[in-house]
């Protein structure tokens, strides 16, 4: 996209996605770029669950730097704030990403 294609409400659309891909692609100073982008960009959208995209990047970021303690806390962030912005399927991403595993349902006794 060209500079005039930009729009700071909707850069995070494409910034967020972009700061993932490149930080698990293993290009951390594009996706730090893209990352600030996506911060911006964000502010503008308070209460919304651009707040929790961010954090997943970060935590992509977090991860390709070698944090994997700061990936997982990221990633549980993230969770947390897709679920109170009521994205359950983005929430679902951050949880199996994270390695979070819902607990057992009991299995029922079976009818004689």
């Amino acid at each position: 996209m060209g500079e005039s294609d930009a729009c700071p409400f909707c850069d995070v659309m494409l910034a967020v996605p972009a700061t993932i891909a490149c930080a698990d692609a293993g290009d951390l100073t594009a996706a730090q770029r893209h990352l600030a982008v996506a911060e911006a960009s964000a502010r503008r959208w308070e209460g919304s669950a651009w707040e929790a995209g961010v954090r997943e990047a970060r935590a992509h970021l977090a991860r390709a730097r070698g944090d994997e303690a700061g990936f997982h806390r990221l990633l549980d962030e993230a969770c947390r704030l897709f679920t109170a912005a009521g994205q359950p399927l983005d929430a679902g991403r951050c949880e199996r990403a994270h390695g979070w595993q819902p607990a057992p349902r009991p299995v029922p006794d079976p009818v004689r």
